[in-house]
């Protein structure tokens, strides 16, 4: 959906998205969309060369492709969910994973260039506030770590604060 990112991972293998900053129109994403579901399609993920959520369109296309019967799945930074882009993934989603890649404000701004870190910890609050509101507790939601020499050190801290932050769910049997 688009090309261009808000964040400058040390880790990026698509340095091209800092020049291109291509985003979908809605009747091109439309489009493909319902070609997706004429042709039987059962899922899609929101994800690409930069972060899904910068296309203001992106929600409006998980809303689509729901009603068409094609399942979501959202892989984002979590800089840009506002409450009202969270009702839509928590409406439309079967799963969301926040790439974080840190346990710290520091490491975080190391790694992603940005200082971000308090934002998306208020933006995941807000996530698994309204998870609960809705009751969708059956929507799988976790932090995800590109593990690198800067961040290595924090892949255990990440796992226990994705869960002190309710993301992970015990399991149910």
């Amino acid at each position: 959906a688009t090309n261009t990112c808000n964040e400058k991972c040390i880790w990026c293998c698509w340095e091209e998205h800092r020049k291109d900053l291509t985003t979908m129109t809605w009747e091109l994403l439309e489009k493909i969309i319902r070609n997706l579901a004429r042709v039987d399609v059962k899922g899609l993920i929101w994800t690409g060369g930069g972060e899904p959520l910068i296309n203001k369109h992106v929600p409006e296309g998980m809303e689509l492709a729901k009603t068409l019967g094609i399942q979501n799945g959202l892989f984002t930074n979590g800089i840009l969910m506002t409450p009202d882009i969270i009702k839509t993934i928590i409406e439309c989603c079967t799963w969301m994973r926040i790439s974080l890649g840190a346990s710290t404000p520091e490491t975080f701004e190391k790694c992603h260039g940005t200082k971000d870190f308090n934002k998306i910890i208020g933006n995941v609050r807000e996530f698994v506030r309204i998870r609960k509101e809705l009751k969708r507790e059956d929507l799988s939601a976790g932090l995800c770590m590109m593990v690198h020499p800067e961040n290595y050190h924090e892949l255990y801290n990440e796992a226990k604060l994705s869960k002190e932050l309710q993301l992970v769910l015990p399991c149910r049997t």
